[in-house]
């Protein structure tokens, strides 16, 4: 299953130079320590911003530069022409009446590139998994029987599991 993606997940082009950034507006008010992404958050120089340089000859600044360099490949600054939606998304999870966007997307450029998630955004850290390991050693019936509400792991005094 894939990670949620959100704001400030690293993107990489196949044929930009650098990495980019991923940005999310907070208009879904779905938060993972930021917004979450779907797979509507596609607008070039909104969403997703430049790559550095761009090697695709399918660009026209690309093509126009590299004739004039007597075919030499000379790359242009970048500048992201997304015209459809992240693909495939996550059609189990919905922001907003949209899917979400999960790190196995890929969005396509028209000038050739595909582009896909180098790093979602949000980790687990080492803390999470401290607390899965206590939860793993004081299960419920050792632990939360004996107080009115156990914090960890949320059980009430007479709940059952």
């Amino acid at each position: 299953m894939g990670v949620l993606v959100c704001n400030g997940a690293n993107l990489q082009c196949s044929f930009g130079v650098a990495p980019s950034t991923l940005m999310v507006l907070p208009v879904n008010r779905v938060l993972a320590t930021t917004p979450a992404a779907t797979i509507m958050d596609f607008a070039p120089m909104v969403n997703i911003l430049p790559f550095g340089m761009c090697n695709s000859m399918a660009n026209p600044t690309v093509a126009s530069a590299t004739a004039a360099a007597m075919g030499v490949l000379t790359p242009m600054p970048c500048v992201p022409v997304t015209p459809a939606p992240w693909a495939p998304g996550s059609p189990q999870v919905l922001i907003g009446n949209m899917p979400a966007l999960n790190n196995s997307s890929k969005l396509m450029c028209a000038w050739g590139g595909v582009i896909q998630i180098i790093s979602p955004g949000q980790f687990k850290t080492q803390e999470t998994r401290i607390f899965n390991v206590w939860l793993n050693l004081f299960p419920y019936n050792q632990y939360c029987a004996n107080i009115d509400f156990c914090i960890p792991c949320g059980h009430l005094r007479g709940q059952a599991g």
